[in-house]
């Protein structure tokens, strides 16, 4: 009891002080006397995985500059390496994963040019910067290619269940469902629509390799009438060039592994 009694004593002359300026918590840290110890706890769910202020699509999900996860990384790299702050014991953490596995790598690359039906606006897919995955289009817990969560049979999709290129969910879809397989060597198809009309697109990979900096990848399109009986005219395709969609983060700095998701 006579231990507390110094302690009550000196937070009532705090609670009598006067109100001092300004301050923020690097304040507390350089005046506490002592070195401190902060933990800081990374919220790793998946909502962390998107862009603020909603529901907004990050193609490279966390490692994706614009999403929450990523730039609160890059605030916390930048309170870190405040030279004021060097004598902290800093410590990480983040919420459970013990179920966490990486089962697939995927790759993110983007279309250097706008392709002619996207020029034409007969179907703006793939345009010119959008995040396309490549790689195993098997997206399950496991590592086998049975009872995947999306099609294991290189197609997204069926004529009467085309994605929507301009609802925002769907176009998420549309972008993270990887094509040419796990090696590059498989033709992958992907059934949209857009403005109520219905196409076939799809993708070959026909220079380079996964993982390279960028890659020629064959892209056709074909219309399908809206019964799904007819096709409409032939396909149309056209080899284009993809770069990694990421080299830099949005403060320039190098973006490694950016990439690969």
């Amino acid at each position: 009891m006579r231990r507390a009694i110094p302690s009550l004593a000196l937070l009532a002359l705090a609670l009598l002080a006067p109100a001092a300026g300004p301050a923020d918590d690097r304040d507390l840290v350089r005046e506490g006397g002592r070195v401190p110890y902060l933990m800081v706890i990374f919220d790793v769910s998946g909502s962390m995985n998107w862009q603020p202020g909603g529901d907004l699509f990050a193609p490279g999900y966390g490692d994706d500059p614009h999403s929450k996860f990523y730039q609160a990384k890059s605030a916390l790299f930048r309170v870190v390496s405040d030279p004021e702050l060097d004598d902290i014991f800093w410590g990480f953490s983040t919420y459970n994963q013990d179920a966490v596995r990486a089962y697939r790598k995927h790759w993110l690359y983007s279309p250097s040019v706008d392709l002619p039906w996207v020029a034409s606006d007969l179907l703006p897919y793939p345009r010119r910067g959008d995040p396309k995955h490549f790689g195993d289009n098997c997206m399950d817990d496991s590592d086998g290619d049975v009872d995947c969560d999306l099609d294991a049979n290189d197609q997204l999709g069926t004529c009467n269940s085309a994605r929507d290129v301009d609802d925002a969910e769907s176009w998420g879809e549309i972008l993270t469902f990887p094509v040419t397989g796990d090696t590059g060597a498989s033709t992958t198809g992907e059934w949209v629509r857009h403005n109520n009309r219905r196409f076939f697109v799809t993708f070959a990979v026909t220079g380079g390799s996964l993982g390279d900096e960028t890659i020629d990848v064959r892209v056709t399109v074909r219309e399908m009438r809206n019964d799904c009986q007819v096709w409409l005219g032939p396909a149309q395709g056209r080899t284009v060039r993809f770069e990694r969609t990421y080299a830099t983060d949005l403060q320039g700095r190098n973006l490694p592994g950016g990439n690969e998701v």
